[in-house]
């Protein structure tokens, strides 16, 4: 009786142990893919916004920081980083702007950047720290998009969610994927198979609500002008 006790309580004190610290599971498939393969798709850059450590006067008290983008002409905002939620996307090499904004009347800020071709760039916005920084312009509580190292990035991504995309955002990314790399002809493809292909593709992000109607009216338009 001694000894099935001893099995007892030996095999009570494996489970509570396994279950007490269970492996982190990623709560999305965006996140899977993000999380598990953290290296650039062909032919592009891949960004991560960690969450800012700026909960102060001049930064969201929660630790929270809207994040948009912009190239050359459009822009769009992205998503909200969180305590517990970093900002995922992968672009075109080329050069950007991001922007960050919490609360407050100074906690925003837009920085060019340069992302370039199969580079993991970890980044996280912060934000004024005190008065003092403000006015003095103290380097190291300054407004930016600081870099932080792929190890300490890695191992913060792995332990988080990852923020949905805004379908504006969304919209953004797409255009600049489809967009022709540098170099490329910037005469228009007017055959009508083209003119076709780039209808049913405007017309399926319709569909998907990633573009608004007056965005397919306008641009539907656009492409037929072309012929």
């Amino acid at each position: 009786m001694k000894n099935l006790s001893r099995r007892l309580v030996g095999a009570l004190a494996i489970t509570v142990t396994a279950c007490a610290s269970p492996p982190p599971q990623p709560s999305s498939p965006a996140t899977a893919a993000f999380a598990a393969d953290m290296a650039a798709p062909p032919g592009r850059a891949r960004v991560y916004i960690l969450p800012t450590l700026s909960k102060t006067i001049y930064s969201d008290p929660e630790g929270r920081a809207g994040i948009a983008i912009r190239d050359d002409g459009d822009g769009a905002r992205l998503a909200w980083t969180g305590q517990t939620t970093f900002v995922a996307f992968d672009l075109p090499p080329g050069r950007y702007t991001l922007m960050a904004d919490a609360e407050g009347a100074f906690a925003h800020f837009a920085r060019s950047l340069r992302f370039a071709a199969g580079t993991v760039y970890f980044l996280r916005p912060t934000f004024f720290a005190s008065t003092a920084d403000l006015t003095q312009g103290n380097a190291k509580g300054g407004m930016d998009f600081e870099p932080v190292a792929p190890v300490v990035g890695r191992a913060e991504v792995r332990r988080m969610d990852m923020a949905a995309l805004t379908a504006e955002g969304q919209a953004f990314l797409a255009q600049v994927r489809s967009a022709p790399p540098p170099g490329t002809s910037l005469m228009p493809d007017t055959s009508l198979a083209t003119v076709e292909r780039k209808l049913r593709e405007l017309r399926q992000l319709h569909q998907d609500g990633l573009i608004t109607t007056e965005e397919f009216d306008a641009k539907r338009r656009a492409i037929l002008d072309g012929l």
